[in-house]
Order: structure tokens, then C-alpha cells, then sequence
């Protein structure tokens, strides 16, 4: 390897008469361009967000393949279910942050191990228990999310296999109520007996960027799932409504403006069209004496 990299340096090289070396003119050209940012015919490096959950049936006994995993798959957001972990024990995964609920008496321990920034739930519901996901999914009308776990529900709109359990009603019925938020599973197993227990929502704005897989590497009594979030190809949010400049209210102007209106009205008998009348002149004075400013799209870090 030493004797390759030597050669392909003196390639681009020329003696310059002090010990050291000159770069020929063709390599300086393509430095140079590289400097201006000239890189048309290079694209890019991909946005991509990859989101894994897994039913992991006991973390401690699976750190050395949850370790390997996240480094040789690049998971963003690894989301675990039943770590039947204490909270005596820990578990450190070098560049992720760590969130977790240990296992305890209404608990089978769940974590949530992050290298992303986007709001991430990670569910995790033992089968005699009730599902009460209303408040949850809703979130996805005030932002972005994405709720990933194992929700032992049941219904055919989810697997068409099985029967449905009150579970499984209670979160179509969200689907319905809630548009802003989509199931993205695609009717592929989660579970090795054949069952969908391990659900993907996320926000409906999302989903034309979002692939999903199970992937059968890593198993347990579940299989695991990961989202892919390509948000390169997220279009741009729309540009904001202009906003009024009330510090630059032109008053006298605003005044001239309601006087000359009232001179030449003449008052409604309806109560209703009197108080329209008043808010519709009182609307137009605002639009003439208040300037508007043009808010741009400001993209923050979070």
C-alpha cells in the first residue's frame, strides 16, 4: 500500500529545487475548482435517517450483537423493547444517547439509543395490558414524529390473517380520526409464529420519504424493522404568511382611513351585518397603515 500511495503522489508532484515538491499544473486546476465548490458532477452526500426497532428478549445476553449491529447496518435511532434490564445494570452504546425505562413490576425494561435528532416513541404493550394510544399518535398533529414498538394489536387492516382484539380496533380507529399519521408496516411478519406485533407510525407527511423492511439478521421471538427516512427529498416547508409590522404603523394613516369610512357609511339595521360592517373597514384600515414583512424559511440545526 505504502509503494501505491507513493506513486500516485509523484503522479501530481514536480521537484521544486528546495527539498520539497510543486503540484503540476493539472492537479492544481482540480484543487483549485474543488476550493471554488465546484462539484457539479459529484452529488451530494445522502440525508438518510435509519430507524431499527427490535423486540430484543433480553438486552444483557445480546450487547455484543446490538453493538455490531448499529455500527455495520449505520443505525440512527435503535429502538429495544423487553431489556428485561434492572436499573443496576447498564448498558453503553459510544456515540448514542441513551433513553431508557428499566425493568421493574410494570415493566419489561424498553431504550432507545439516539444518534438523530427527531422525536422518537418507543411502545412497548404487554399483552393483558390496554392500549391507550389516543394522545400519542395525536402528537402528530403539532410535529414530526415517529412511534415505533411492539403494541400486541390485532386486526385485520394490519395483518389480514388474524382476528381482531380491542387492541387492534382502538388503533385503526386513531387511523381514521387522526390523518396525520400512517401506519407504514406492509403486512410482512414481525414475529417468527407469523403474527404483525411490531407497528411503524409515523407522520403522514414523512411517509413519501420513509422505506420499510424487516430484516431477519437479528432475531428474538421478533424480528426487527427498520425505517428509513430519506429527508433530502422532504420538500421544503411552505413559506410563511406575512406578517404585520405594527411598530411601523402609520396612525394618522390608519385614523384617515376609519374616518373617511365612517362619513360615508351608513349604519346597518342587522346587528350582525353592523358588527361584519366595522370589522371589514377596521381590516382594510389595518392593510393600508401596516406595513408587511416577507419571513423566509430559516432552516435551524434542531
Amino acid at each position: 500500500m505504502i509503494g501505491a500511495q507513493e506513486t500516485a503522489t509523484n503522479e501530481h508532484t514536480i521537484p521544486n529545487g528546495r527539498g520539497g515538491e510543486r503540484l503540476n499544473h493539472e492537479r492544481r486546476e482540480q484543487l483549485q475548482h474543488q476550493r471554488r465548490g465546484d462539484n457539479d458532477r459529484i452529488a451530494p452526500p445522502p440525508c438518510h435517517l435509519n430507524i431499527t426497532q427490535w423486540n430484543v428478549q433480553g438486552l444483557s445476553n445480546k450487547r455484543h450483537t446490538v453493538q455490531a449491529a448499529a455500527i455495520a447496518k449505520n443505525i440512527d435511532v435503535f429502538i429495544l423493547q423487553e431489556t428485561l434490564m434492572y436499573k443496576d445494570k447498564q448498558f453503553l452504546l459510544p456515540g448514542y444517547q441513551q433513553y431508557s425505562v428499566a425493568k421493574g413490576p410494570n415493566s419489561h425494561g424498553s431504550m432507545i439509543l439516539v444518534r438523530a435528532t427527531i422525536p422518537i416513541y418507543n411502545i412497548y404493550k404487554p399483552p393483558p395490558k390496554r392500549l391507550e394510544a389516543g394522545e400519542l399518535l395525536t402528537q402528530a398533529t403539532q410535529e414530526l414524529i415517529l412511534n415505533d414498538g411492539d403494541f400486541n394489536a390485532h386486526h385485520p387492516a394490519i395483518n389480514s390473517t388474524t382476528r381482531m382484539n380491542q387492541d387492534g380496533h382502538h388503533l385503526v380507529e386513531l387511523l381514521t380520526d387522526v390523518p396525520e399519521i400512517t401506519l407504514i408496516n406492509t403486512g410482512e411478519p414481525t414475529h417468527i409464529l407469523g403474527g404483525t406485533l411490531d407497528l411503524t407510525f409515523i407522520s403522514s407527511e414523512l411517509v413519501p420519504v420513509a422505506q420499510w423492511e424487516v430484516d431477519d439478521e437479528l432475531t428474538s421471538d421478533h424480528f426487527v424493522t427498520t425505517t428509513t427516512l430519506r429527508m433530502e427529498q422532504l420538500p421544503p416547508p411552505p413559506r410563511p404568511p406575512p406578517r404585520c409590522n405594527t411598530r411601523k404603523t402609520d396612525c394618522k394613516l390608519y385614523q384617515d382611513e376609519l374616518q373617511n369610512w365612517y362619513s360615508n357609511y351608513e349604519p346597518a339595521e342587522d346587528i350582525d351585518q353592523l358588527n361584519q360592517d366595522l370589522t371589514d373597514a377596521i381590516q382594510h384600515a389595518a392593510e393600508k397603515a401596516i406595513p408587511k414583512t416577507n419571513p423566509s424559511n430559516r432552516q435551524h440545526k434542531d
